[in-house]
């Protein structure tokens, strides 16, 4: 997307940057233009979610039962999908979130011309990288907007609550991140802005900022802030939507057993009272500091107006939304027309199949194993699409969220065109981004810091 000839800069009129390199080469929209011109482009290519949905009805597969019966045929008929899957490679090495040098169509003369305008971007892009360095030093003295631009979320009120308790009862000598140290607790993940840790570090790429301390099972709803040391136990807030933060949950994965997930708290101070009273390495030289600092989470919490017991009622309401459990059992929401019923559909797939189908790719698996495995995908892959096309998003999602869970590199490329098609039709383009750097480089293991 390009004005006058720019290129669109993705944070729009939020953008921090201002220096002369950076002004020239992107365009700037302010959000009402921005909202004029999707107006206007909805009307002229597609009508909204709410119109498809509603008329939706008449132009659907007659039932459930033709449209499975159309995807049963085509997992036999159709090898296009097939073709396209991946075999034992995995997503090649992108830059995330970096917008490629762009070429104008009425320079593509010859070779001669090509190079001169590649020469004229690499000089914007110097001069853009010499700046670059003064305006993440004055990003950093905001670190709510350092958060909000590299970890592509905003962090809801408690988390800065809960770093004004640690820093109040962290000791002359003691760092607040470090008050947890003692019962095997790390503060990790956006703390470390809060922490400084980031002042005087390199400049990342982007996608290194969104990995930092993204565990492997780790999918776009969730993000770590609290692990476990010399364990594979991490806490981090679960977003079914990335710009709501009031209605964030804590949730908990130990990746060493796997990908499930579960829901502990709605805040801080409630998630770290349970990992002292579950998780802590508790002795009998700081069973009685647990205590101690149990209580001061307690008192901080009703001082700041931090609710301690509406988790159960937070949780209750979130689980009405839930449209599928998913193998991470943490359950996927998204919107559904209650009147059309239009939004989700079940896989083509039970569980237990599914799974039995990507067994294969079990214990190093060959060539052979995984072409078969993609021929057994194809009949999902394709009513995954074909749900997509009648506004049933949610079925993309979730299946692209059971192969990311499953774990196997091999399902890489693939799961991520399935969430790619979902998270975007559903206006999440936060989560796209996300699990674009996640599978550009997804490491296990326990350490997972880029400092």
């Amino acid at each position: 997307m390009a004005d006058n000839g720019k290129v669109r800069c993705k944070y729009g009129a939020d953008c921090y940057q201002r220096n002369s390199a950076h002004l020239s080469k992107y365009s700037h929209p302010t959000s009402d233009d921005e909202s004029d011109e999707r107006r206007s482009k909805r009307g002229a290519t597609s009508p909204s979610f709410n119109d498809r949905s509603k008329k939706r009805r008449s132009s659907r597969s007659p039932s459930r039962a033709s449209y499975n019966l159309r995807a049963n045929r085509s997992n036999t008929n159709n090898s296009s999908d097939s073709k396209d899957s991946p075999s034992t490679k995995t997503v090649p090495k992108q830059k995330a979130m970096i917008i490629p040098k762009t070429k104008a169509n009425s320079l593509s003369d010859g070779p001669s011309q090509e190079k001169d305008l590649d020469f004229i971007n690499d000089c914007f892009d110097k001069e853009t990288r010499f700046s670059q360095r003064a305006e993440y030093k004055e990003l950093l003295k905001e670190p709510q907007k350092f958060i909000k631009y590299k970890f592509m979320v905003e962090m809801p009120p408690d988390f800065y609550i809960f770093w004004e308790f640690c820093k109040a009862n962290a000791k002359k000598d003691q760092k607040p991140e470090n008050i947890f140290v003692k019962f095997g607790l790390k503060l990790v993940g956006p703390f470390d802005v809060l922490a400084g840790k980031f002042d005087d570090a390199q400049m990342y790429e982007p996608g290194d900022y969104i990995r930092h301390h993204r565990y492997y099972y780790d999918p776009p709803e969730f993000q770590t802030i609290l692990c476990k040391d010399k364990s594979g136990v991490h806490y981090g807030y679960w977003r079914d939507v990335p710009k709501e933060n009031e209605s964030c949950l804590v949730a908990r994965n130990d990746v060493d057993k796997g990908c499930e997930i579960a829901f502990v708290a709605d805040n801080l101070f409630s998630a770290v009272i349970n990992f002292l009273d579950k998780d802590a390495a508790l002795t009998p030289f700081n069973r009685a500091a647990a205590a101690l600092i149990k209580t001061a989470l307690s008192d901080f919490a009703k001082l700041n107006d931090v609710k301690l017991d509406t988790f159960s009622i937070k949780q209750k309401a979130r689980n009405m939304k839930v449209v599928t459990k998913t193998f991470h059992k943490a359950g996927l929401v998204v919107p559904v027309d209650k009147d059309t019923d239009v939004g989700y559909r079940s896989l083509i797939e039970t569980d237990a199949n599914l799974k039995k189908i990507l067994s294969l790719l079990d214990d190093n698996p060959d060539k052979n194993d995984v072409n078969l495995v993609m021929e057994k995908l194809a009949g999902l892959i394709t009513a995954a699409n074909i749900a997509v096309d009648e506004c049933d998003f949610g079925n993309s999602i979730e299946l692209g969220i059971d192969l990311f869970c499953y774990g196997a590199p091999e399902l890489h490329s693939t799961l991520l065109r399935l969430l790619v098609n979902g998270y975007n039709m559903i206006d999440r383009p936060q989560f796209t981004a996300i699990i674009k750097a996640h599978l550009e480089s997804r490491e296990r293991g326990t350490y997972l810091s880029i400092l």
